[in-house]
């Protein structure tokens, strides 16, 4: 009986150990996870930005200006972001990242015609 219940003991300690380090793991996987779109999303929003250096069109000038401070933010915030994403358990699917950064831009950014005027 004795043996028995040193044997469910250590069970259970290896088993909480086991447990911690998977929800451990969860959590850096998801970290990682989130920078790779973080990087992404500043790739898309820089080719963007050149794209629209190419146009003359004053709207597209003016998207181009938006993606680069979208880009720069980003990159300045990158750690901000992703301890964000964590704490809110952002899905790690492209939409609902796409999401989470696209709202937290434009909650710091001035309306957009602050950038057309610039």
């Amino acid at each position: 009986m004795k043996k028995l219940a040193i044997f469910l003991i250590v069970l259970g300690v290896v088993g909480m150990g086991l447990h911690l380090s998977i929800a451990w793991a969860g959590d850096t996987v998801a970290e990682s996870s989130y920078r790779a779109y973080i990087d992404k999303r500043i790739e898309k929003c820089e080719s963007q930005a050149k794209l629209a250096e190419a146009c003359t069109s004053a709207n597209l000038l003016c998207d181009g200006k938006i993606a680069s401070r979208q880009a720069e933010y980003y990159r300045d915030h990158r750690e901000e972001l992703v301890t964000a994403m964590m704490k809110e358990e952002v899905p790690a699917s492209p939409p609902a990242m796409d999401f989470f950064l696209i709202r937290a831009y434009f909650k710091t950014a001035p309306s957009h015609s602050v950038y057309c005027l610039r």
